[in-house]
């Protein structure tokens, strides 16, 4: 994978977007990235050979929409995001009827109910916790085969932290104003600005777009058919982020889940008191002669033991948790021209227990032939965070699965594996085989088309 971050998480922050089939959390807002050395240029590995999707034209228009007066003064108001469209109002976006929208990390996601493969992401976020929403978009640009510089994304994030999030909009557009393989464009009248971005992969369109108001950022990933126009994916995404727009107070915190702090009580131990008399005075030594003195009297007291304070539990730490894995195609090739060698994973990956944010994550691939009993060995590559909980992982079968070449048809079997903070890694069971089938053909250089046996 050529580009690879390695995210440096205090303590404390808690780590679902879509797009590249993104789908994923900002479950790690507001951490640090660490650049792995040598990775200045960022480059983006080959990408698949689709046609390229036609650029718009420069700008995108829409028709202004009314939004609440932005008060700096105003009190932050917490926000659920996925309170903030109705559920057709995502069936309507993403095409199709959707399931109930998934709430983590401080975004929502849904899911079309029937294939679960095209997906609806929405984030609303101060610009100054916005350092992994700013990565997560230049990612998905740098996979475009747009070249950003690291000191690119640190002069990016720099931005959201000062709240400048007009200039974090502008920054893209500016990084982007290069682009021939995918549609880039601003969009007029939406927000203070606003980017939009879409490109065909394989089976699918995956789309983003970030609307800068005030000092947050607001948007959405879209993952929907490769089947539908992009002007009407662009239209549904616009009338998402304006239903958007008008819901967000001017000021907004999102609630963001962190780990429970450790509390260990001093325990309360009864000390043994000695009774006395109230008002008593000291003893007085007396001669035998005056023996008939009235002895001072003595007070009972009664002590009632004060029970020992006992802590609440502590949370109990969980391995990491999966969802169903979105891919960005049902078949991949090598070979010829079918231009269908990449394919695009993402999955939801967070932690249940909310003490420990997901550290890294992997996938894992080989190439299986049942019939035959036949298989390559596997491969591992890093997954790339990028929203939400969402993590991403790209497979290019031509570079990156030795010995794909001896199969003419065959299946791509595939599971993912993540760690946490604290060191707990957990597996999601393998796909690709009996669920959630990825097909493996060779292409016929001559006909470009998938040779089946």
């Amino acid at each position: 994978m050529v580009l690879y971050r390695r995210l440096a998480m205090p303590l404390g922050v808690l780590g679902l977007c879509v797009v590249a089939a993104l789908a994923c959390d900002f479950n790690q807002i507001g951490q640090t990235i660490t650049a792995t050395p040598n990775l200045t240029p960022i480059t983006a590995p080959p990408l698949a050979s689709v046609s390229p999707a036609p650029l718009q034209s420069p700008t995108a228009s829409v028709t202004p929409f009314p939004t609440a007066t932005l008060d700096p003064k105003a009190t932050p108001v917490p926000i659920d995001p996925c309170l903030l469209i109705t559920k057709d109002d995502a069936a309507s976006a993403i095409g199709a009827p959707v399931l109930d929208p998934v709430s983590a990390g401080g975004g929502c996601v849904y899911l079309d109910s029937t294939v679960q493969r095209y997906v609806l992401s929405l984030y609303a976020l101060p610009a100054a916790q916005s350092a992994q929403l700013i990565a997560g978009r230049a990612y998905l640009l740098v996979e475009y085969g747009v070249q950003i510089q690291q000191t690119d994304l640190t002069n990016l994030q720099a931005l959201g932290l000062e709240g400048d999030a007009k200039g974090v909009v502008d920054g893209l557009l500016s990084l982007s104003q290069s682009a021939s393989t995918f549609s880039v464009q601003p969009v007029e009248k939406l927000g203070d600005r606003a980017i939009w971005v879409s490109k065909q992969l394989g089976a699918v369109r995956q789309s983003f777009l970030l609307v800068a108001r005030g000092e947050s950022l607001v948007g959405l990933d879209l993952v929907v058919t490769y089947a539908r126009d992009e002007s009407s994916v662009q239209d549904s995404a616009i009338a998402v982020a304006q239903e958007m727009l008008t819901q967000l107070p001017p000021r907004f915190v999102v609630a963001i889940p962190t780990p429970a702090p450790t509390f260990n009580p001093t325990l309360l131990t009864p000390r043994p008191i000695t009774p006395s008399a109230i008002g008593s005075h000291p003893a007085v030594s007396v001669s035998p002669a005056s023996a008939s003195l009235t002895p001072t009297p003595t007070l009972a007291v009664t002590l009632t033991q004060v029970p020992a304070l006992s802590a609440s539990p502590s949370p109990t730490l969980k391995p990491p948790a999966f969802s169903v894995p979105i891919t960005s195609s049902d078949q991949i090739t090598y070979g010829g021209d079918c231009g269908l060698s990449l394919v695009t994973f993402t999955v939801t990956i967070a932690d249940p227990s909310q003490i420990s944010p997901i550290a890294n994550a992997s996938l894992f691939a080989r190439v299986n032939d049942p019939a035959s009993g036949q298989t390559t060995p596997w491969t591992s590559l890093p997954m790339q965070f990028d929203t939400q909980n969402l993590w991403i992982g790209t497979l290019n079968v031509e570079t990156q699965l030795p010995g794909h070449e001896k199969f003419t048809q065959a299946f791509v079997e595939y599971y993912f594996s993540a760690t946490n903070a604290a060191g707990v890694t957990a597996e999601r069971p393998h796909y690709g085989v009996d669920s959630n089938t990825l097909t493996l053909h060779a292409c016929d250089a001559t006909t470009a088309t998938a040779t089946s046996r």
